[in-house]
């Protein structure tokens, strides 16, 4: 076995950690343009309008938060396509009747989106759901339309439409952008115009652009407490319509409501950059530095970007890490795998894993003896892997030390106990609590990227 013993290995918890502060806006870069054309075609092109692309037909289109899809709505369906409008796959079906639009949680995790309500009079409202599945969650419950909802870039608000009906001799409707927190815990309101609409952050969450139609129309930016209302683009009666922040900030896409009207590029203080072709509703690719977007949501950040960029593991999509998604049995035998730079062998040590992606994985981590069945034939790779199985994993493939002293009073009757107190005298794991282990907890992705990298990364 290859032995690790000359790493310098640094003390890590295998448990839970803290809150952490919520990184801010993706660095990164500014990508492309997506909008509607005239004939009601996705069409992409560059900030300039060059190297233009068309895709399917559709409404409007939206990308992901880590810029790798375009998606858009069909009837209640959510479709994607790749950057250059190539391969078409369903997304998620919605469980609506009715679908209008939606929008990502910045993390990747979820869409908000609007729908009519099937118990209401035929409101719109607001829907959480994630993308993993699972049935929705009602954001809004109002008798007047919620609508075009936009999730902040910290995640903490969705900026959204409101319809209000002012009753009384003088009847009439407004449209205002208000917030809401996606746990409802928190409404606010940020306008009071006659007709705002279209709500955008800024990438740095400080600012809240929207359109505003009316005599004094065009676009408008608010700070997310309703305060600072500026003008950044005249328009005439008829208004713009919506606005999309660059990834960076330095820049607003808009475009009028007729269909046969051109985009527009100004900079953030309104300055006309460009104007690149007919369009509309458009929408600006972001280009993030680091491709997993829900790492900058999670305290194990740095130890996610390190396993990835060393190749010990890939997301759980292609923009997402899942760093609270258990671990499963498989999927350690195939960081360990990497991590050692194992070699391929020909014995199959277990009868249940012919299916499994991870299969020339587990028979590796076996021919090295590091890694232990769930049964005498069997290895259960889809099963959770536990801080126990963990301990016995890692302290084989360092070769460590048998101990005498008994670090913890919860794991005695764990048949993992002299392999949790081998790492635990190494100094390389600590106890959920001082005195406790918790053996039979499920261990997380984010936990396990920090293990192996304190583990086995640069010190």
């Amino acid at each position: 076995m290859r032995r690790l013993g000359a790493l310098i290995i640094v003390a890590l918890v295998i448990g839970a950690g803290l809150p952490g502060q919520i990184r801010g806006a993706f660095p990164g870069a500014d990508g492309r343009i997506a909008s509607i054309d005239p004939d009601k075609r996705i069409q992409v092109m560059d900030p300039d309008g060059g190297n233009l692309i068309l895709g399917p037909s559709a409404s409007a289109a939206t990308w992901s938060p880590g810029g790798s899809m375009l998606t858009f709505l069909i009837g209640s369906t959510v479709y994607a396509v790749d950057p250059d409008g190539s391969h078409q796959r369903v997304l998620i079906s919605l469980p609506h009747a009715f679908v209008y639009e939606f929008a990502w949680s910045p993390d990747g995790s979820r869409l908000v989106y609007t729908a009519f309500d099937p118990a209401g009079v035929g409101q719109k409202e607001l829907f959480i759901v994630s993308v993993d599945g699972g049935a929705p969650r009602r954001l809004t419950y109002r008798p007047q339309n919620d609508m075009e909802p936009a999730w902040s870039p910290d995640g903490r608000w969705i900026a959204y439409t409101r319809e209000v009906y002012h009753y009384g001799a003088d009847f009439h409707i407004t449209h205002e952008i208000w917030a809401i927190r996606p746990d409802r815990s928190e409404v606010r309101q940020l306008t009071t115009g006659e007709n705002d609409t279209s709500a955008d952050w800024a990438p740095d969450g400080t600012r809240v652009a929207f359109s505003r139609v009316g005599f004094d129309g065009g676009i408008y930016a608010v700070d997310p407490d309703g305060s600072d209302l500026a003008q950044i683009v005249p328009a005439d009666w008829s208004g713009h319509a919506p606005p999309a922040w660059s990834p960076q900030g330095g820049h607003l896409a808009y475009g009028p409501s007729a269909t046969d009207a051109e985009l527009t590029v100004v900079t953030a203080a309104g300055a006309l950059v460009a104007t690149i072709g007919a369009g509309r509703r458009p929408d600006w690719q972001p280009i993030p530095e680091f491709p997993l977007v829900d790492a900058r949501f999670s305290i194990f950040h740095d130890d996610i970007v390190w396993a990835h960029g060393a190749g010990v593991t890939v997301g759980c999509t292609a923009e997402r890490y899942c760093p609270s998604r258990v671990v499963s049995r498989g999927e350690l035998a195939a960081f360990l795998a990497r991590l050692l730079d194992l070699p391929s062998t020909e014995q199959d040590f277990f009868t249940d894993d012919g299916g499994s992606p991870f299969e020339d994985d587990i028979n590796r981590v076996a021919a090295a003896g590091i890694a232990t069945g769930c049964g005498p034939v069997s290895f259960c790779p889809t099963r959770s892997v536990t801080r126990e199985q963990v301990a016995t994993f890692i302290a084989n493939a360092l070769e460590l030390p048998g101990v005498v002293e008994d670090h913890f009073t919860d794991d005695d009757q764990s048949i993992h106990e002299w392999d949790i107190n081998r790492l635990a005298d190494a100094g390389i794991a600590r106890g959920c609590t001082p005195t406790t282990f918790c053996p039979t907890r499920a261990m997380t992705r984010g936990e396990m990227a920090a293990l192996l990298h304190r583990g086995f990364g640069p010190t």
